[in-house]
C-alpha cells in the first residue's frame, strides 16, 4: 500500500468554506421560496373566504328577491329606505309582508329578514355597498383589487291583490 500524503488527506479550508457558502445560499434561497409560498397561500385562502361569503350572500338575495311580487298595476315594490336599511313591500305578492335588508358597515354584516323565517347574518368584506331601487336590490363588494358587483332582480308581478 501507498502512503498518503499530507496534501491528499482531505479537503482544504478554502474548499470547505466554499462548500458552506453554497449551501448557506440555497438553504437561504429554500427559506425566502418557502416564506413567499407560505404568504401566497394564506392571501389565496382569504380571497377564497371572501369569495365564498360573497357568493352565499348572492345566493341569500337572489332567494329573497325572488320572493317579492308587487300588482301588476304597480311599477314596482314600495320601498322604505333608512340609513343602511330597506324594507321593501309584496314578500310572496302580500302587501303588508315585508322583506327587510340591512348593512351593518361597521361590521360588514348584511341581514336579512323575512317574517317567520330565522335572520340571516352574512359576514361581507369591509366596505360592501347595499342600494335598492324599483328594479332590484344590488351589492357593490369590494376585493383586494377590483370590485364585484351583484345585481339580483325582482322577479316580477303578482295578480293577487289583498282585501
Amino acid at each position: 500500500m501507498r502512503a498518503v500524503e499530507d496534501s491528499e488527506a482531505g479537503f482544504s479550508y478554502i474548499e470547505t468554506l466554499i462548500a458552506l457558502l453554497i449551501l448557506a445560499s440555497l438553504s437561504g434561497s429554500a427559506v425566502l421560496f418557502v416564506s413567499g409560498a407560505w404568504a401566497g397561500s394564506s392571501e389565496s385562502g382569504e380571497r377564497a373566504r371572501d369569495l365564498r361569503r360573497i357568493l352565499a350572500a348572492e345566493h341569500a338575495l337572489r332567494i329573497a328577491a325572488g320572493r317579492i311580487a308587487p300588482p301588476f298595476w304597480l311599477e314596482g315594490p314600495r320601498i322604505d329606505s333608512h340609513p343602511g336599511e330597506y324594507r321593501i313591500d309584496f314578500l310572496d305578492g302580500k302587501q303588508r309582508e315585508t322583506l327587510q335588508l340591512r348593512l351593518d358597515s361597521r361590521e360588514a354584516v348584511l341581514e336579512i329578514r323575512i317574517p317567520g323565517a330565522a335572520t340571516q347574518h352574512l359576514p361581507l368584506p369591509v366596505g360592501t355597498r347595499l342600494t335598492v331601487d324599483d328594479e332590484g336590490v344590488a351589492l357593490t363588494v369590494p376585493m383586494a383589487d377590483s370590485v364585484v358587483p351583484i345585481r339580483a332582480h325582482w322577479p316580477g308581478r303578482s295578480i293577487d291583490h289583498e282585501r
